[in-house]
């Protein structure tokens, strides 16, 4: 499970969001929340193919230019994500702890715990807590040739803030704060390296987060949300620190029973310094499709809902070794009480 990991929860974030939740009838109409109790769980299988050289690809490379192989992999996660809320007797405050269903503030699904509070006419504001207890995997020295690359976990830490539906608008923001850890960093670890460049490969550091996002509702039941977004990675390495400027779009289709959504999203990212290994500044350009149908109520069952997705992702870096796709097809159930 460890290699295709990385390639499922980036997809998985937005998935589970649109399986697991009326996107538009949210944001559009905010109510009050039902007192006491209530969440969202889910569970996921399906295949996915990945082919990324640095963070999940071949153990040995015989070099950096080696381009990765496609990896295929059946999963099957009895529960993928989910979520537990409670609701104070006014209806207007909320706590909340396990996986957020919205896109989260800094890159990856993440357990959080926080507080939500409903204002009459003014909106919905969250504050959250990433405590990073759910870590990915990636490399101890991507640049490692001719020898088995070792696997260490990667996680980030940090603060979430969001203001949904400001003043009745449909606008949104959200900001963040964080910091990424890599458990053993070994960045350019071989004898061929100075310190010099090993201290500009260094990939912790903090991670700032900022999106403006807007729902549209075209028609009762058509509804375009768009965002755009900036990531500032300030990483200890120089040549690993970086900007990336996004934008999404989703067209939300809602059903009488069910749900059809498309999601299409861009990110640029530029690099700050020249990389060492390649004696080039890196940039990439990420694209993404995700189409999701999402069934509610199956057989009459209040709570469950049955969904399926396709999604692509890929990376175009000007430096080859970074280039990256993933692609998804999943099946998944989810029960919300």
């Amino acid at each position: 499970m460890r290699i295709f990991m990385n390639a499922i929860i980036p997809l998985m974030v937005i998935i589970t969001s649109l399986l697991s939740a009326n996107v538009a009838a949210e944001e559009v109409k905010p109510n009050k929340w039902q007192p006491g109790f209530s969440g969202t769980i889910m569970g996921m299988f399906g295949g996915v193919q990945t082919q990324d050289q640095a963070d999940s690809g071949d153990k040995k490379i015989n070099s950096l230019d080696d381009k990765a192989e496609k990896k295929n992999k059946a999963f099957f996660l009895p529960i993928s994500t989910g979520i537990l809320q409670y609701t104070l007797d006014s209806g207007e405050q909320q706590f909340y702890i396990g996986t957020d269903q919205s896109d989260l503030a800094i890159g990856r699904v993440h357990f959080e715990l926080g507080y939500k509070q409903y204002v009459k006419q003014a909106g919905t504001f969250s504050l959250g807590i990433v405590p990073g207890l759910l870590k990915s995997d990636t490399w101890e020295d991507p640049y490692l040739v001719g020898e088995n690359r070792d696997k260490t976990k990667a996680v980030v830490r940090g603060l979430r803030f969001k203001y949904e539906n400001i003043m009745a608008s449909q606008f949104s923001i959200e900001l963040a704060a964080g910091k990424q850890v890599i458990k053993d960093e070994q960045s350019a670890s071989g004898a061929n390296y100075t310190d010099q460049e090993r201290a500009l490969l260094q990939r912790e550091g903090n991670v700032y987060f900022a999106q403006l996002s807007h729902v549209n509702p075209i028609t009762q039941s058509f509804y375009l949300r768009s965002a755009l977004s900036y990531k500032r990675l300030d990483a200890d390495g120089a040549a690993m620190a970086s900007n990336s400027y996004g934008g999404d779009l989703s067209f939300i289709k809602v059903l009488h029973s069910s749900n059809l959504v498309l999601n299409i999203r861009y990110h640029h990212i530029d690099f700050d310094e020249s990389n060492p290994v390649f004696e080039n500044t890196q940039s990439d350009n990420k694209y993404g499709v995700i189409a999701t149908y999402v069934y509610k109520n199956l057989f009459g069952w209040k709570g469950v809902g049955v969904g399926a997705a396709v999604g692509y992702i890929v990376g175009d870096s000007n430096i080859d070794f970074y280039d990256s796709s993933n692609a998804l097809v999943s099946t998944g159930v989810s029960y919300s009480f």
